[in-house]
């Protein structure tokens, strides 16, 4: 590894570093899941991750940036850096934004196969609509048969794709999404936790505060008092 190499890691690749004691080098990680990246307004939203599919395919995870390329996706990770520890009310969104901006920087300069970004047929039309249906609708009962049939394709076609582009199964999709929505409505209103879960789809009470606690590591009344 040398200074300005650029690693992308697909997820489940198993990888590991050796360090050079006599040319130590400092690195910086970003993790990331990708409900991150989907966005319901944009028509091809899976476009950011072409190049982490690509890696995939092709077993090519090194790349070199021109300096002027590097400088910027720096400046952009120095950005969420300080940005994550002000901790405003809208840091999440903005670091979000910013993590947008470096898969776009990454996909112009490291894509091996440019001819398929410009037409992207990899999102199929009803993948973007069944994400849709969920965002929507995530205080309703969202069985797989039934987003299966609103979708027009069958529960395992559905699941195999949907864990195939999105990255995690269609189960745990609905969990996150539902947990992002709690963690908004116990900072923005004063709504009782069991008011607020049943908002958010949770029909159990102690599922859901096992739930909470698992993808966050507090309990809901300990997370609404660190609000900023």
């Amino acid at each position: 590894m040398q200074a300005g190499d650029i690693f992308i890691i697909p997820g489940n690749t198993i990888h590991r570093a050796f360090p050079d004691q006599q040319y130590p080098i400092t690195s910086t990680a970003i993790f990331f899941s990708p409900l991150l990246i989907h966005s319901p307004l944009l028509k091809h939203s899976f476009t950011y991750l072409k190049l982490i599919d690509l890696c995939k395919k092709h077993k090519t995870y090194r790349y070199s940036l021109d300096l002027t390329v590097l400088q910027e996706i720096e400046e952009y990770i120095d950005k969420m850096k300080d940005e994550d520890h002000q901790a405003n009310h809208d840091s999440q969104e903005l670091i979000i934004h910013w993590l947008h901006i470096i898969l776009v920087y990454l996909n112009r300069n490291c894509l091996i196969d440019r001819e398929s970004v410009k037409n992207p047929q990899f999102e199929p039309e009803w993948i973007r609509t069944t994400l849709q249906y969920i965002d929507q609708n995530l205080n309703n009962k969202l069985e797989l048969d039934f987003l299966a049939n609103h979708a027009a394709v069958s529960p395992s076609h559905l699941s195999r794709v949907f864990k195939q582009l999105i990255g995690i199964s269609v189960t745990d999709y609905i969990t996150t999404k539902r947990i992002i929505k709690v963690k908004e409505l116990l900072w923005n209103t004063k709504d009782k936790v069991n008011v607020i879960a049943e908002q958010c789809g949770f029909q159990s009470m102690p599922y859901f505060y096992r739930t909470f606690k698992k993808h966050t590591g507090l309990t809901p009344k300990e997370y609404r008092k660190i609000a900023p």
